[in-house]
């Protein structure tokens, strides 16, 4: 039997990268001002710091990073639950993530998963505005599919 799991992985992360470039966009229309509202003063936006938060190894990193540690609950597999989840989180002056929240969920067992994860992830490079380290809000899409054998085999 042929071994899906680079197959799946592969298509696991091209599904975050297009769904995150989609995200950003929304957030770019969303997030007009410098410094967001329902946050702290001092927490900017993805838009506009000079140097963005970057985890140990960049994009690639990260995506590797969520494909090696989300596990799909079993029961959101059972009943065939699927899709993306936003989260939105801050990267701290010292480049640890916090304040991780929903922005668009899919169930809770899957937006639980999600912000477990997130929370795991290690420290990240700081943000900085005018050379400086600064918060910034940051969004991940966390995209949950279950191919047709694995429904299967989940069933027996």
């Amino acid at each position: 039997m042929i071994n899906r799991l680079p197959i799946l992985l592969f298509a696991f992360i091209l599904s975050i990268l297009i769904t995150s470039a989609v995200a950003q966009t929304t957030i770019a229309q969303d997030s007009i001002l410098n410094v967001n509202s329902d946050t702290k003063l001092d927490t900017f936006d993805m838009q506009s710091v000079e140097v963005m938060p970057e985890i140990p190894g960049g994009t690639e990193a990260l995506y590797k990073f969520l494909g090696s540690n989300i596990k799909y609950p079993r029961s959101a597999t059972e009943q065939g639950i699927q899709g993306t989840v936003y989260v939105q989180f801050v990267i701290n002056e010292q480049g640890k993530v916090s304040d991780a929240t929903i922005l668009r969920g899919v169930s809770p067992e899957l937006d639980a998963e999600s912000l477990r994860v997130i929370n795991l992830m290690p420290a990240w490079k700081p943000g900085t505005v005018d050379g400086k380290p600064v918060c910034v809000k940051y969004t991940v899409p966390i995209k949950f599919s279950i191919d047709d054998k694995k429904k299967k085999r989940d069933k027996k």
